[in-house]
């Protein structure tokens, strides 16, 4: 029985990543026979978690993942994010913890923000300025918000290099990477696409409309594919429907797991996840894993599972 060593969390936060149902995704990987001659498309990147566990679980694979949201460029600046906050915490220092800051203090943060020449990476900003559902991706945005003093404890591990070890990356639209493999027989389809009906809508900080995920479900024709969404989404009597009507949809096996709770809006709230091979049932042997221990990385998830109480708050 081999020995998985495992990130609890992404390198840096990402909302909506995939570490809180790690367990069910590796009872996925795991169904699979031969997987080190398979193809994983992982069609929706996000912050990469999805494919560093496949690339754990099949070192010899040949893993695809769509950088979509240039999570690339906020890891290779993990030096730099680390610098920032820390001058971050110079001005918040004698402000108290977990309230909101004073004017002075906001206009103080202001100021660092507009002279710095260098990079500055505003969502990893969020988790220690605003609230894990107000996460943003610009300057204007950002400075436009209530600022609480709720700095990381913690420098963000700088070695990435595990991370994206055996991972081919590309950027571009999901449905182009898709049509790319739609003919290729061994290829398995990973999507995660952002969810309606959630705070998981953004998709290049554009919102994501119904239509959007209608489009998803082509994949869903594919004979390998693992799909999330979610049991708010509404998705599932949609998909069951298409089935009833006539409409080609690939049966499907699922996992059901609790969601990490960011807001009240994923409260009660379970992720699911679609699956198909189209093989043979075979009893494949479970790995072991080990969850590996980095700084701060349990403050990351805490930070990503906070309520709306806090977001009431503020306003």
């Amino acid at each position: 029985m081999k020995h998985l060593k495992l990130r609890k969390v992404p390198p840096l936060p990402f909302i909506g990543n995939k570490s809180f149902g790690r367990k069910k995704f590796l009872e996925f990987l795991y169904q699979i026979p031969d997987g080190d001659d398979m193809i994983f498309i992982d069609l929706f990147g996000g912050s990469f978690y999805l494919s560093y566990m496949i690339h754990k679980v099949f070192p010899k694979a040949k893993i695809i993942c769509n950088d979509f949201d240039n999570y690339m460029e906020r890891i290779q600046n993990i030096g730099k994010t680390n610098k920032f906050i820390d001058k971050l915490k110079e001005i918040v220092k004698d402000s108290e913890k977990g309230k909101r800051v004073s004017d002075e203090v906001k206009a103080k943060i202001d100021e660092l923000i507009n002279n710095e020449t260098d990079y500055i990476d505003f969502i990893t900003l969020s988790a220690s300025l605003l609230y894990s559902s107000q996460y943003t991706t610009d300057k204007d945005t950002f400075q436009k918000r209530v600022y609480w003093n709720h700095p990381v404890k913690f420098h963000y591990n700088e070695d990435i290099s595990d991370y994206i070890a055996g991972i081919e990356f590309v950027k571009k639209d999901w449905s182009e990477l898709f049509e790319e493999y739609i003919e290729t027989e061994n290829a398995i389809f990973i999507a995660d696409p952002p969810y309606p009906k959630t705070n998981n809508f953004a998709y290049e900080n554009k919102k994501w409309e119904l239509a959007d995920t209608l489009q998803t479900l082509e994949i869903l024709k594919m004979p390998y594919f693992a799909y999330y969404t979610s049991s708010k989404t509404g998705l599932i009597d949609i998909i069951e429907y298409m089935k009833e009507q006539g409409i080609p949809i690939s049966n499907y096996e699922t996992f059901v797991y609790k969601r990490a709770q960011i807001s009240n809006v994923t409260k009660e709230n379970q992720e699911v996840i679609l699956y198909n091979f189209g093989f043979a049932d075979e009893e494949e042997e479970e790995e072991e894993f080990e969850e590996e221990e980095c700084a701060g990385e349990e403050e990351t998830v805490a930070e990503e599972v906070e309520t709306e109480e806090k977001n009431n708050n503020e306003n």
